[in-house]
């Protein structure tokens, strides 16, 4: 009997030792179960940091690349109203240079006109004056030459009554 009594001592103290053990397995499990709760929490934190991290990161270089794009679009437009605004006074000067010189042609054509009117003013009067002393010149022949002719007949006249009488 002393060797069950011994061997339920050893027993006891194998299932006190057993208890001990499973108890700190537990335990052990526990803090496992725990740490690795823990771990997971930090990783998800970690990890939804580092999402975090990476969304914002994302939206700052897509921020940066719609300023970019801003800028971009914003140059190309100011260019295009540089490109019109050069077309336009180009265009202008054009339009411009076309006017004086379609009024500078048109004032000419009127002076021109203008200058053939008094020309032509000029050339019709010194032709009445011409024709008018020309026909007072001619009146003044034909009374010349009447006159004469007067004279001679009557000189005729005066030599044929002389000779006849």
């Amino acid at each position: 009997m002393s060797h069950i009594i011994i061997n339920i001592f050893f027993l006891s103290k194998i299932l006190h030792a057993w208890y001990r053990i499973m108890n700190c397995y537990k335990e052990t499990e526990a803090r496992i179960l725990e740490a690795d709760e823990n771990l997971s929490r930090k990783e998800k934190e970690n990890e939804k940091r580092r999402n975090q991290e990476y969304i914002e990161t994302l939206l700052q270089e897509q921020q940066k690349a719609q300023q970019e794009t801003l800028e971009k679009q914003r140059k190309d437009l100011e260019d295009h109203y540089k490109n019109l605004d050069k077309d336009r006074d180009e265009q202008l000067k054009a339009d411009q240079a076309k006017h004086k010189s379609l009024v500078t042609e048109r004032f000419e054509k009127d002076a021109a006109q203008k200058e053939i009117k008094r020309y032509t003013k000029e050339a019709k009067k010194r032709e009445d004056q011409w024709f008018g002393a020309r026909m007072w010149n001619a009146g003044n022949d034909y009374l010349m030459l009447l006159g004469l002719l007067i004279i001679l007949i009557c000189i005729n006249s005066v030599w044929v009554l002389f000779h006849i009488v």
